[in-house]
C-alpha cells in the first residue's frame, strides 16, 4: 500500500524537485510494479518532475508512461544522461534483483552516493 509519509517531506519544499525512480512499471502488474505507479503519480500531483526507468519484464516496449530499457548498457546510458541533468536517482530494489544492484553501484559510486539497504 501507498504510505503517503515516505514522500511528505516533499510537500514542504518551495521548489520542484526531478526524481527518476528505478524499478518495476506493468506489465505485468505486481506488488512493486504498483508502487512505482502509485509514487509517481502522487510525485507528479505534488509538483514535481517524476520518471520511471522500467526495469520490469516489458522494459523493451516502448511507452510514454515510462523510459525503457533496452539492455544494461542502455541502463547505464539512461541512468547518467537524468544524473547529469540534475534528477535525484530512487531506485526500487529487492532480493531478487542482484543484477539491479550491481547495475546502481555502478552509477552511484562515482557520483560518491551511500547507501541505507534497510
Amino acid at each position: 500500500m501507498f504510505d503517503e509519509t515516505s514522500v511528505d517531506f516533499l510537500a514542504h519544499s518551495s521548489t520542484a524537485k526531478k526524481i527518476l525512480q528505478i524499478g518495476n512499471y506493468p506489465p505485468p502488474m505486481c506488488g512493486w510494479a504498483v508502487q512505482t505507479v502509485l509514487l509517481n503519480r502522487e510525485l507528479r500531483r505534488r509538483g514535481h518532475i517524476s520518471e520511471v526507468l522500467n526495469v520490469n519484464e516489458s522494459r523493451k516496449k516502448k511507452s510514454p508512461e515510462y523510459v525503457d530499457v533496452q539492455n544494461g548498457i542502455d541502463f547505464v546510458w539512461k541512468v547518467l544522461w537524468f544524473s547529469t541533468r540534475g534528477y535525484y536517482i530512487h531506485a526500487h530494489v529487492n532480493a531478487e534483483s542482484p543484477k539491479l544492484y550491481l547495475l546502481d553501484l555502478v552509477i552511484d559510486i562515482p557520483h560518491g552516493r551511500a547507501y541505507d539497504l534497510r
